[in-house]
């Protein structure tokens, strides 16, 4: 996770082994706010941009991304 002085976080995934377009995929469809930065010039597809939201939300987040790195748990 990068500094930000917005309400979003800029993410590299690839020390969570997952790409940005297979993380996007899995997070969108459980109502998280994410972009695929991957595709932008000059980055690799392992950087996402995931909006900061209600504390709900990102519980949410954190739980969908906690499942999706730690399958066995």
């Amino acid at each position: 996770v990068y500094d930000s002085a917005t309400n979003y976080l800029f993410i590299n995934t690839e020390p969570l082994k997952i790409t940005a377009t297979a993380l996007t995929a899995q997070l969108q469809g459980q109502g998280v706010l994410i972009a695929n930065f991957g595709l932008k010039q000059g980055l690799n597809d392992y950087f996402v941009r995931v909006a900061i939201g209600t504390p709900e939300e990102n519980q949410q987040f954190l739980r969908v991304l906690q499942a999706l790195v730690s399958p066995s748990m």
